[in-house]
């Protein structure tokens, strides 16, 4: 082996093994500053380096998101005694129900009133509203007569429902086994529209007679009922007339019917609401 230039043998370029580099990270001078050096500000053979959120911004959303959960965890805990004090205050300004947050904490504290349906008798009744009435002045009638068992209840329903500016005054066909808002619609929808009619009976004439002058008129009086009660009176109209008491179980009334002028009063809105009024005699 000779030596070229005084080098040892040593010294001179082994080649590359098969196999040595592969894997190996190299640089990549593909991309340079066209002198074989990589671009400024770039270390060959890293990738760039990720900013990551500074950690001033990291604690803040930390804080943000704990203070939410302290907060949610504070109402549901305090929520008896706020829904207390909203609900006091709401009472004495009634026209805060209109914000929602205030309607839900009182319609909580209500519960099954609002929807409780009274257990009275379904009979349909006359509730007279006078002129000037409010809707809390109402709303103590209504409980006094049995139509509910909550003025508050009412109340609240009532003004969810915007009954005090279409409330008038005048005579409505209730019923005792309504809830709330059936009562508050019916202050609206059941409205009586009374109308009389004068219908003179003259002395001596039969059951049948009178049966006939009632086919003649507009009173709202069915003929054949009339016709049927006179001839079979029931319980009911024993009961509402004590010298009926006397007369035999199967009897007629015919001979109780006392010639006059009677002024019968019916409604629009259903059967004949008062019982027939004597004005004269024939």
């Amino acid at each position: 082996m000779s030596i070229r230039g005084g080098r040892n043998p040593r010294d001179q370029a082994r080649p590359m093994d098969p196999g040595a580099y592969e894997g190996a990270d190299l640089p990549n001078w593909r991309a340079s500053d066209g002198r074989g050096k990589p671009p400024p500000g770039r270390r060959p053979g890293r990738p760039p380096e990720r900013r990551s959120l500074p950690g001033i911004l990291k604690f803040g959303i930390f804080a943000v998101v704990l203070a939410a959960v302290v907060l949610v965890a504070g109402l549901t805990a305090l929520r008896p005694l706020v829904q207390a004090a909203v609900v006091g205050w709401a009472w004495d300004n009634t026209s805060s129900f209109r914000l929602p947050f205030v309607a839900d904490f009182v319609r909580a504290d209500l519960g099954a009133a609002l929807t409780n349906r009274e257990t009275g008798a379904p009979d349909v009744v006359i509730f007279e509203v006078a002129s000037g009435d409010s809707v809390a002045k109402v709303a103590g009638r209504l409980k006094a007569q049995g139509f509910v068992s909550s003025e508050r209840a009412f109340i609240f329903t009532a003004i969810e429902a915007n009954l005090a500016p279409a409330l008038q005054a005048g005579q409505y066909l209730l019923r005792h086994d309504m809830t709330p808002a059936e009562v508050a619609r019916a202050l609206v929808e059941a409205r009586v529209v009374t109308s009389t009619v004068d219908v003179t009976f003259r002395e001596g004439i039969r059951l049948e007679q009178i049966t006939a002058k009632l086919e003649t008129v507009t009173s709202g009086v069915n003929p054949k009922d009339f016709y049927d009660l006179v001839e079979h009176p029931t319980a009911k109209l024993r009961a509402d007339y004590p010298w009926l008491a006397d007369i035999p179980p199967n009897a007629s009334l015919e001979g109780f019917l006392y010639p006059a002028t009677y002024k019968l009063v019916t409604s629009s809105n259903g059967p004949s609401t008062s019982r027939p009024q004597r004005t004269s005699c024939a």
